[in-house]
């Protein structure tokens, strides 16, 4: 089998109808058709049924979007060669892939031209270069229905980003071509008809092109890089374009003089600069909000100049990328009288120090429980983005003049999900509100019974007990005494039940009151807590057979997302957030305020197996807020966000 082809569709049936019958009359034979359809109700799934089923494979079923569609197909393929030819697109002619595969390729990819059909039935066919120059790839690229991909470069290379709405094609190009070198060859045949009503040719849908190839080229090319190629493109006249082409020096020469000038611009207008930003976030401990920025961060693809400031040094400040310049204030929170002397010489200068170093740069503050540094920053008149992860719980905690700043003075705010924004939106914001959902790094991610077994173990537990977890600081909100008053119900019928919570002692003292209930209870054997150190967290979440959430009020829940990945069996108190995470297919929720008679039925039906859990369902489900998709639209915000300053660089 030389080759696939591969179509996508969505509601589509007219075009579908002239694709496939493009396909079928094709003289050449050593093909196979495959349709991904994304669940259409128009009548699609009659047109694909009403040919001879041997000639195509398809599915029909919900996608999150064109390239997870095309990436199913690439799964399905069989072929030597993958050619998409979606819905509404066509073959030039019958006898194009007959002459197309006399060639005999080899290469990775193949790329011919292409016919241009526009609403005004007018058409153009448009060629491209036997060279594929980087200078090319910058600013134009290669078209799928005319391009012939080798099945095994995805296999090598990596598959279609998912994280891109429309410009998905353009990085699997460009990271294949000009970054891993892929042999490619320029085939003189026009391929193929494309039919510019799609969506990459919606004129609304520019500027999000724009905006993608941006965030490509920022992830896969240096700044002096971009700069160059951007300022080769300046140079209009072809007398001097063939000078620097034949002369480079003269080139070298002229960018010198460019360079040297635009830093004198750049000094009277510096809001041109290289953009910096500042994030703000209180420990660095593994806390939700503290592993929501740490994921961020790692997923950061901008080329600004970034520093992250916490006020204590948490384990996650060692694994940081190297583009963050990392500070602290305190290393540790408690301590003999030296250490607070030193502490509060580290608060008076250090503190302050920081603040005036890094006074010019945007200030990304990951938390209202930092109203110091929002103050600070107001008092300062610094460009300020918020990032909220809290409910009314917390709010509850600043002073009404904190309040009334975390509304009020933020150009953005980012919200972790619906529930923070409504919140928010009730409290008097009428500024810029954008919804980012936390995310984790779905494929590092996997159940591995044997870790498993290993840290059960090392928390004392059997290993024939079912094991219920519960992750989460050990605070009044995450409510462990809850979680007491649950285990000792279901203890008293099944006693082999073990209960373990995974989390920091935030509260020392509601610490001292759960291991006093334990002991009146006479149940320590069977419940535990545990503070874990480094990657024990997940280790030893890989122990549980099932998970549940306490907690009072959540505005997100990434530990239930961890659990729906690892496919435990899920139940949760009905506080907020988790709404948006978890549904009634997945997992439990149990209405009512401290509803343990509830809790308790929910997870012994669990126990029984009376409760089919769907493994695979979930951690679909759970990839949904993968981090490499949440990141991008992360990035594309802040690009945005920083307005004028970005744009006016990569012009």
């Amino acid at each position: 089998m030389k080759l696939s082809i591969i179509t996508i569709n969505l509601n589509n049936r007219e075009d579908l109808e002239r694709t496939i019958q493009s396909v079928v009359t094709q003289n050449f034979n050593d093909f196979e058709y495959i349709i991904i359809d994304g669940g259409s109700d128009d009548g699609s799934i009659d047109v694909i049924t009403q040919y001879p089923q041997q000639y195509i494979k398809w599915i029909s079923e919900k996608d999150t979007g064109i390239y997870h569609a095309m990436n199913k197909g690439i799964h399905l393929a069989t072929g030597e060669y993958c050619l998409f030819l979606n819905s509404g697109d066509s073959f030039y002619a019958n006898d194009i892939l007959e002459n197309i595969f006399a060639t005999h390729p080899v290469e990775d990819i193949l790329y011919g031209d292409l016919l241009f059909e526009f609403n005004n039935n007018k058409t153009e066919i448009q060629n491209r270069p036997d060279n594929l120059t980087l200078y090319f790839l910058f600013h134009d690229n290669i078209w799928h229905p005319a391009t012939f991909i080798k099945k095994n470069l995805f296999h090598k290379n990596g598959f279609y980003d998912e994280r891109f709405r429309i410009a998905g094609d353009y990085e699997f190009f460009f990271r294949n071509i000009v970054i891993k070198k892929a042999s490619t060859r320029h085939i003189n045949f026009t391929v193929s008809r494309y039919n510019t009503s799609g969506i990459s040719s919606d004129a609304e849908n520019l500027q999000l092109i724009e905006m993608e190839r941006r965030l490509v080229h920022l992830a896969h090319l240096t700044y002096k890089e971009i700069h160059e190629l951007e300022f080769q493109r300046k140079i209009k006249s072809p007398l001097l374009r063939t000078l620097f082409t034949s002369f480079p020096f003269l080139y070298n020469l002229y960018n010198f003089i460019h360079s040297y000038y635009s830093r004198i611009r750049h000094h009277k207008f510096p809001g041109v600069k290289k953009t910096s930003i500042t994030f703000f976030t209180p420990t660095f401990w593994r806390t939700g909000s503290e592993v929501v920025l740490f994921n961020l961060l790692n997923s950061f693809l901008l080329p600004w100049k970034i520093n992250a400031i916490s006020l204590y040094k948490g384990e996650l400040a060692a694994s940081l990328p190297p583009a963050v310049g990392y500070h602290y204030i305190y290393s540790i929170s408690k301590g003999n009288r030296l250490i607070a002397l030193k502490n509060r010489f580290n608060f008076y200068f250090k503190y302050s120090q920081l603040l005036n170093r890094f006074q010019s740069s945007i200030w990304y503050i990951n938390t209202i429980a930092l109203p110091e540094i929002l103050e600070e920053a107001e008092r300062r008149k610094v460009r300020v983005w918020l990032h909220v992860h809290e409910l009314e719980q917390i709010f509850k905690t600043l002073t009404k003049e904190q309040e009334a700043r975390v509304i009020r003075y933020p150009e953005l705010i980012i919200a972790n999900s619906k529930i923070t924004a409504e919140l928010l939106c009730k409290k008097g914001r009428t500024g810029k509100i954008s919804l980012i959902y936390p995310a984790i790094n779905t494929a590092a991610l996997h159940q591995d019974k044997s870790i498993g077994t290993i840290f059960r173990r090392k928390a004392g537990f059997a290993e024939n007990g079912f094991l219920w977890v519960m992750a989460g600081t050990i605070d009044s909100n995450k409510n462990p005494l809850l979680f007491i008053r649950i285990a000792r119900e279901i203890l008293q019928t099944e006693p082999s039940t073990c209960f373990l919570w995974i989390g920091i002692k935030a509260d020392r003292i509601l610490y001292e009151q759960c291991i006093n209930k334990l002991k009146e209870e006479n149940i320590s054997d069977a419940v535990k807590f545990i503070e874990p150190q480094g990657d024990e967290f997940i280790n030893y979440f890989q122990s549980a057979d099932g998970f549940v959430l306490t907690s009072t009020a959540e505005s997100f829940s990434l530990v239930t997302l961890q659990a729906m990945l690892l496919g435990l069996p899920i139940v949760a108190a009905d506080c907020g957030g988790v709404n948006e995470v978890l549904t009634n297919d997945y997992g439990k929720i149990v209405k009512g305020f401290e509803n343990v008679s509830g809790m308790v039925k929910e997870m012994l039906r669990y126990q029984h197996h009376e409760i089919p859990v769907n493994a695979e369902d979930m951690r679909k489900h759970a990839e949904s807020f993968d981090i490499n998709s949440i990141s991008l639209t992360w990035n594309k915000l802040l690009l945005e966000q920083a307005g004028s300053t970005v744009n006016s660089k990569l012009k």
